[in-house]
């Protein structure tokens, strides 16, 4: 029988001797959310926070719905306080984290006195046993995760858990001043991933602001400018100065691509890139989670596109993650039936075309997809789009500022996720004891 000096070999794995280890429901208390009723609902005054507002990690600021103060004073049971826990009772199966059922949110200062609406449950840790940023850490790690799929109940589309399965969920019990310490130090990190993301936030905004100014010609670089009037178009207000040009007369043919079949497993066990419309992230595509063999490629007569060809997504237009979507191939790769390529082209800067979809995008499928539940473009309906085109020479000046703000963004999202997996390092160490802190 393996033993580990210092260690005890418990349900959980192993873990340090003088700890313990708990349900949930016993080291904590609950209140149900209450079922607050539309009609109650007004303008401003006391929020109440659905789970329709919370995403994967906080409560969102957008659309929110109030109850007046003198209606909230008869609702103090479901008040929220700072560092509380809102777990969520229904929703999707994981992995899908904004919408699933049994995430975790830790209540935001700014979200404290908001009130609480149903299919949600306050959990608040046993001062005397547990630490509540101790508690919060526990339901960010895997085995939360693989615990949370095998307790939901119900079908593919909505999912939801018992409180009774909840709490029985089992936690790994440090005493208290050492679960107070890996407290600390976890919120180091967490601070450092809040910080980096509100600067990511601002510089996203920042670039959005100077796509407006640059895409329309209100901004202008210094040599370019004849005219200070505009043009009205179905997309916005251009310079007078750029002719509006349909895509149809930059481009000859806009082609799509196939999915071969998947009778043969074989087609999709080879080397050549097979982008499809999710892997348009607005972004260079070096790699694809799906590649095929030269005979799958031949088979269904798909074209190999050339490093600098620019994609959009083409269908699947009805969903708001999907409008708007673009990419450059940053290597050779062909393409199913979801997504439309344009050839380099030397009237046209692609990287100023990327920069030109990736602001109005969303915007043109809302303005010529066609459908009813499936929401989509075709080649004559692209080819009919008027944009403005600047010079040449103009179109690279604005292209080489916006990928260079976007560069920024990439940079700092990149450091993002190493603060990220340091966390889940430290979290895999600390949460289980394998390494010890001094207290």
């Amino acid at each position: 029988m393996e033993t580990r000096q210092g260690y005890q070999k418990t349900k959980l794995g192993w873990i340090p001797e003088n700890w313990g280890e708990d349900n949930l429901g016993n080291l904590s208390t609950y209140t149900k959310g209450y079922a607050f009723k539309s009609k109650d609902y007004c303008e401003n005054g006391i929020r109440v926070i659905r789970i329709s507002d919370t995403n994967a990690n906080s409560i969102k600021d957008s659309n929110p719905i109030y109850i007046s103060e003198g209606k909230a004073l008869t609702f103090e049971k479901w008040k929220l306080y700072t560092n509380d826990l809102v777990f969520t009772t229904v929703g999707s199966r994981p992995p899908l984290y904004d919408s699933m059922v049994g995430k975790v949110i830790k209540v935001e200062e700014k979200y404290s006195d908001s009130l609480l609406n149903q299919n949600a449950v306050i959990i608040r840790g046993i001062e005397k046993q547990i630490n509540q940023i101790f508690l919060f850490n526990q339901f960010k790690t895997k085995r939360y995760l693989r615990y949370i799929e095998t307790i939901v109940r119900g079908n593919a589309n909505q999912v939801s858990i018992t409180l009774k399965d909840l709490f029985k969920f089992r936690i790994p019990l440090p005493p208290l001043p050492e679960q107070k310490k890996i407290a600390q130090i976890l919120s180091t990190w967490d601070k450092a991933i809040e910080k980096k993301t509100q600067l990511i936030e601002q510089k996203k905004l920042l670039k959005k602001g100077l796509m407006q100014q640059l895409l329309t010609g209100k901004t202008r670089f210094d040599g370019f400018v004849q005219n200070h009037k505009f043009q009205k178009s179905k997309l916005d207000d251009f310079s007078l100065d750029w002719e509006m040009v349909k895509l149809g007369d930059l481009y000859d043919r806009l082609s799509t691509g196939m999915t071969p079949s998947r009778k043969y497993l074989e087609y999709f066990q080879g080397d050549i890139l097979w982008v499809t419309s999710g892997e348009l992230n607005y972004n260079v595509v070096t790699d694809t989670v799906e590649k095929i063999t030269r005979v799958a490629q031949e088979k269904t007569n798909l074209k190999i596109y050339p490093k600098g060809t620019f994609f959009i997504a083409i269908t699947g237009l009805e969903a708001s993650g999907t409008r708007g979507r673009c990419a450059i191939l940053g290597k050779e790769a062909t393409t199913n039936q979801s997504c439309m390529a344009f050839p380099v082209n030397e009237a046209i800067d692609t990287m100023f075309l990327f920069h030109f979809y990736c602001h109005y995008g969303a915007k043109i499928a809302f303005r010529f997809a066609q459908g009813t539940k499936q929401q989509s473009l075709n080649s004559s309906i692209v080819k009919s789009i008027k944009i403005p085109l600047p010079t040449i020479e103009e179109q690279k000046k604005i292209a080489s500022v916006l990928t260079k703000a976007n560069n920024e963004i990439i940079k700092l999202e990149e450091q993002l996720i190493q603060l990220q997996q340091q966390k889940k390092g430290l979290m895999q160490q600390l949460l289980t004891g394998a390494t010890r802190v001094s207290v």
